[in-house]
């Protein structure tokens, strides 16, 4: 008996020291959990801090931008954007720079100060730039808004030119400075994680020692550790898989995207070129409906594409300010001919209450605007297609804008949705039925697009047809509630935005042609390679491609050379000092990339030794940019190729090039009317 109650104390004791063991092993546990939380808190805030200073560099350079565009101007609605642009950057520049020195919650920066000593040191030194550079912007513009006639600009752009070098160097020094003190950071977290992991192991050691009972306990651990990393690694194996997966299918979409863009842009590019000559009418229309239906092509490519971005958390809202009224009309302007044949009425109605300046990205609220309308005209035989909306205020500041939630409702009486197509119709690559594609055609990703872009504005997107619904109705707003269960035909898509007014612009001031970019009219300058005089190499192996490319360059003035492959770009480079090659990526027998490689090996990457290479590619990704970039090329332009984007590079490298090669001053000055 005396034996046994022993035994059972023992028990007791090997169960209590057990346990003993159990809450410190969770304790430690639980501190690493409150370690990890708040390593990643501060890495996240880091992260973020490098991002603002990133775009920092990037606004002080649009700065620059603006302020050379304000001055090398000729045209006063060009100089007049230029002023918005430099006015709205410079906000942005002051916000950031404050934001980054104390807090700003919308730039995603913590309400604590997270920065050191070294970098609060660092930001002291780079205010003496940053203020100069400020004063200039602020300076140029109450110059540019006084009633003077004379208005010399010039001192204020030396300023802010000579002080954006300064603050580029010391912001790079900010973001290593905090890139150094994250990696720091967690070293130091790894330290602390490895010595309460050294003291929980210890514990079991000390355990096992004076215990044999927990022997047994740890070869059964042994096996679940065991069995643990079996499944670890079969994981490993899977994200693999997946990650292998996921890279296909973004090279997928990048081929995808090349090989239809390079013959689109023989067919654009021809078209433009051809509409330029003189045609008679019916020969006129018949261009236009080639352009028209190459720039369709081109939306079901960006479709494709803006997916992919989408998925990949790649694509970024802008911020402008924009005339919804105009924004809504615009949509039904484009689709008004597609109407007009199937006889159908095309309407819109704006609630009096809704705003009518807001903020936002104008191109996507018409992108989700016209695919819907779109759609709408699509499967509707007769009777109307009509957009309605209306809006309520969320919030106010009762200062300088308030935020409305506006909804959209876009009305058919078309064939209507039966209730297992609304099942899927938000999902992509995804049609109603089978038949749908087969007689109306479409990618199937407009919608999912559409229901993407709505979330990232703060909305949501639902529809009504035959008393079914679909997606994720509003219901807690009954004023916004467009009920389509009255209509015996048709659907009834709707879709929410949230947005913040611009009370501070008139009506009278606001100039549509900001945000209406399809309506911005392209200056040719015929003239160009004379001011700009510059021996130009293309290497392209498309023939179409080719005659493109020279007919685009002769337009402007250039007489230009062409190569089929990156072998006679090299040879030809040896004969002739060319200024600037344009390169196209791929090319029988050596690519763009390995010719670049080759030049830059030969003569070095300074614009002295040798010429400016321009990718150029039907590559639209934005890592294929960065290829090109990191390979040795100078600058990017995507297929098609458009005559504004040659002037623009030709322009930008152009001026480079005549003052590298130290054609004085003088050659300059006659550039400076450009």
């Amino acid at each position: 008996m005396s034996n046994k109650l022993q035994h059972l104390s023992l028990s007791y004791y090997f169960i209590g020291f057990y346990i003993a063991g159990l809450i410190i092993v969770a304790s430690f546990f639980f501190t690493d959990l409150i370690l990890a939380k708040k390593f990643l808190k501060g890495q996240f805030d880091t992260s973020r801090r490098i991002n603002i200073a990133g775009r920092q560099r990037m606004l002080s350079q649009k700065l620059s931008k603006a302020a050379l565009a304000i001055n090398f101007s000729s045209k006063q609605e060009v100089k007049k954007q230029n002023q918005e642009e430099l006015k709205d950057t410079l906000q942005l520049f002051q916000r950031s720079h404050n934001g980054l020195q104390s807090e700003d919650l919308e730039l995603g920066l913590l309400t604590n100060n997270n920065n050191s000593l070294i970098v609060k040191e660092m930001f002291v030194e780079l205010e003496k730039p940053y203020q100069a550079i400020v004063e200039a912007a602020e300076g140029l513009l109450v110059v540019l808004n006084s009633d003077s006639a004379e208005k010399n600009i010039s001192l204020f752009i030396e300023i802010i030119l000579e002080n954006e070098e300064i603050f580029l160097s010391q912001m790079n020094q900010i973001v290593f400075q905090y890139d150094y003190e994250a990696q720091e950071n967690a070293q130091q977290t790894r330290k602390t994680k490895n010595l309460l992991l050294t003291i929980v192991i210890l514990l079991i050691f000390l355990e096992g020692i004076h215990f044999q009972k927990v022997i047994e306990s740890q070869k059964q651990a042994a096996k679940i550790a065991a069995e643990l990393e079996q499944k670890n690694q079969q994981l490993d194996l899977a994200l693999k898989e997946a990650q292998s997966v996921a890279q296909l299918k973004s090279e997928f979409v990048a081929n995808i995207s090349h090989e239809i863009r390079t013959p689109m842009n023989g067919v654009i590019g021809m078209t433009n070129l051809l509409l330029d000559t003189v045609l008679d009418s019916k020969q006129r229309k018949f261009a236009e409906i080639i352009r028209d239906s190459g720039e369709n092509l081109l939306v079901i490519i960006n479709d494709i594409l803006d997916f992919s971005k989408i998925n990949g958390n790649k694509l970024e809202l802008e911020n402008q300010v924009f005339n919804l009224k105009e924004c809504v009309a615009s949509c039904l302007d484009l689709l008004a001919s597609q109407a007009t044949d199937k006889e159908l009425d095309l309407f819109y109605s704006i609630d009096d209450n809704t705003p009518y300046i807001i903020i936002g990205d104008v191109t996507r609220l018409r992108q989700i605007l016209v695919n819907l309308v779109s759609n709408a005209v699509k499967f509707t035989d007769s009777g109307e297609v009509g957009i309605i909306v209306t809006s309520e205020e969320i919030n106010s500041d009762n200062s300088q804008s308030s935020i409305h939630q506006i909804h959209f409702a876009i009305k058919d009486t078309g064939i209507g949705i039966s209730p297992e197509g609304l099942t899927r119709i938000f999902q992509p690559f995804s049609q109603v039925d089978s038949s749908i594609n087969r007689k109306y055609g479409g990618t199937g990703l407009g919608l999912a697009i559409s229901k993407q872009l709505c979330e990232m504005m703060g909305g949501q997107i639902w529809v009504e047809s035959g008393g079914n619904v679909a997606g994720n109705p509003l219901v807690t707003n009954q004023k916004n509630s467009v009920c389509a269960n009255s209509v015996v035909v048709g659907s009834t898509f709707h879709f929410t935005i949230l947005t913040k007014t611009a009370p501070s612009i008139s009506k009278l001031d606001y100039n549509p042609q900001l945000q209406l970019k399809n309506q911005v009219q392209v200056y040719i300058n015929h003239n160009l390679g004379k001011q700009l005089p510059l021996k130009i190499l293309i290497a392209e192996d498309n023939v179409v491609n080719q005659k493109i490319i020279l007919l685009m360059l002769a337009q402007i003035g250039y007489d230009s050379d062409v190569v089929n492959n990156g072998l006679e770009v090299l040879t030809a480079l040896e004969q002739v000092s060319y200024d600037l090659v344009f390169m196209d990526i791929q090319m029988p027998k050596m690519g763009g990339l390995e010719a670049t490689k080759n030049i830059c090996e030969k003569y070095g990457k300074e614009l002295e030794k040798k010429p400016v290479i321009i990718a150029m590619t039907a590559g639209a990704m934005e890592s294929d940019r960065d290829i090109c970039l990191k390979t040795g090329m100078n600058d990017y332009i995507s297929k098609p190729v458009k005559v504004e984007t040659l002037q623009r590079v030709l322009r930008h490298w152009g001026t480079k090039i005549l003052a590298n090669q130290h054609l004085g001053l003088e050659r300059l000055v006659k550039t400076s009317d450009l």
